[in-house]
């Protein structure tokens, strides 16, 4: 059985028997890349990567699609501009990274809601794939409604915290993180509960499970070191660099603060790339500077 994708809560996808006479369908390679794209295109409404997707879209690269599949980026490229020019997909660049691609008839391959064999659709199609199928249930439809709510529930908590700047920076100077950061985790918590139609039983639950999410997602990718990786480190010394200088600049003995700062940025034993001064939940340099000179006099 195939591996349940990020984006698709359901776990599984429909593929109609009609598709053995779509119009690519003898090309193995153009229909892995469309299979694929529908494995792991969104069911429902939700953010990855702080872009909001709607349903029957995905995020998925051409590389990522070249290294599960086994086939060559070349092959790939060209069996996706052969779905663009045949109208099966619509690509859309967002960054110079990341491209959102949108199944267009997405929901027409996927709202089946009859499998007893007696539905309406026809068994020959021309070209696209299917010309007309069920309306989803009146149930699904409040489920989808339901999530919906929610999701608009999680994104005003985390506007919420955006504008509320004092005390997100005081959370993110505790777990490493920036702004960015920390939008990017909470908008990955957003749409795993899209998915999974978590949520707490009120606005302060609610609040007090995505931080701990937030928490949790921000340990791992620092434990990782992969947040810090993505920033120069001459960038993350920015700052104690210009710490030292005043430090020198106020009369304190040259020899002493490059030794402190030798010390405290030195790589953690850790694996994570991170400095000494890095892994401390809170660092202020002329603070621990003077201790450092009082705990040496003593």
């Amino acid at each position: 059985m195939a591996k349940e994708t990020a984006n698709n809560g359901n776990g599984w996808i429909c593929l109609h028997r009609a598709m053995m006479e779509w119009q690519h369908y003898d090309d193995v390679f153009v229909k892995a890349v469309f299979i694929d794209l529908l494995l792991s295109a969104t069911s429902r409404p939700c953010w990855s990567c702080g872009i909001r997707l709607t349903r029957g879209q995905t995020l998925r690269s051409s590389r990522k699609i070249e290294e599960d599949n086994k086939i060559s980026r070349p092959t790939v490229l060209k069996a996706l501009r052969t779905l663009e020019e045949s109208g099966e997909i619509v690509r859309e660049k967002i960054t110079q990274k990341i491209v959102k691609t949108t199944i267009v008839n997405y929901s027409k391959y996927q709202d089946f809601n009859d499998f007893s064999g007696k539905n309406k659709t026809p068994q020959r199609l021309p070209q696209r794939l299917p010309q007309s199928l069920p309306q989803t249930t009146r149930e699904q439809d409040n489920n989808n409604k339901e999530r919906d709510n929610k999701t608009r529930a999680h994104e005003e908590i985390l506007q919420g915290w955006l504008n509320n700047r004092i005390t997100l920076e005081r959370f993110c100077i505790t777990e490493h993180l920036t702004i960015d950061q920390f939008t990017q985790l909470a908008q990955a918590v957003i749409n795993e509960w899209a998915m999974t139609g978590e949520s707490g039983t009120t606005e302060s639950d609610t609040r007090k499970k995505m931080l701990a999410h937030i928490r949790r997602k921000a340990q791992a990718m620092n434990d990782r070191g992969l947040f810090v990786g993505a920033e120069p480190k001459d960038k993350r010394l920015k700052g104690i660099i210009e710490d030292c200088k005043t430090l020198i600049a106020e009369g304190y003995n040259v020899d002493s603060v490059r030794e402190f700062f030798a010390y405290w940025t030195q790589p953690a034993n850790d694996g994570t790339g991170r400095m000494l001064f890095e892994k401390q939940s809170a660092w202020d340099t002329r603070t621990r500077y003077i201790k450092n000179l009082n705990r040496k006099a003593q």
